[in-house]
């Protein structure tokens, strides 16, 4: 019987004009880079021509080059990292982006910080939010759920979502 995830929202505080946090149960202990590189490089291949599709055509985010290096997860930059996190960042004329990996004993934590350039950002990113908050979970779930190639674990999916910029830009 195939397990069942639990997803509910709770109000995440921040300064960026969209803000979502989504929090799925982890049974193996892997670094942030290794559960971002497993969320995003071994999602299947066509998942992965969509998401880099939407990013550079639809965002207009600056993917860096080569897609998967020591500096680079599918594109994005890793700007900062540590034992429990990893940050990385993208920016296009429209907006500036940031996912932050967090890793406790028991939970992946994926926080995405969109911050709007100009209203055309906003715009974009109202047409693109609604796909971006179905991707997530599934990106999570099925990492720490072992349907990717290193990572088993069986998950509970909570999403966190607040900020001003679900709605619209901050005024």
């Amino acid at each position: 019987m195939r397990k069942r995830h639990r997803v509910r929202r709770i109000t995440a505080t921040g300064t960026a004009d969209y803000q979502d946090v989504f929090e799925v149960t982890i049974s193996e202990r892997r670094s942030p880079e290794q559960w971002a590189r497993a969320v995003f490089q071994d999602a299947p291949p066509p998942v992965r021509w969509f998401l880099l599709l939407g990013w550079r055509a639809l965002l207009g985010l600056r993917l860096r080059r080569p897609l998967s290096s020591a500096h680079h997860i599918l594109g994005w930059q890793v700007a900062a990292s540590d034992g429990a996190t990893i940050r990385l960042a993208l920016s296009s004329p429209l907006m500036n982006a940031q996912l932050l990996f967090r890793v406790s004993d028991d939970a992946l934590t994926l926080t995405t910080d969109i911050a709007y350039l100009d209203r055309a950002g906003w715009l974009i990113w109202a047409l693109v939010a609604p796909v971006h908050r179905r991707m997530i979970p599934y990106l999570l779930t099925r990492a720490a759920a072992g349907r990717c190639r290193p990572c088993p674990g069986r998950t509970v999916l909570v999403e966190k979502e607040g900020g001003a910029g679900q709605d619209g830009p901050v005024v």
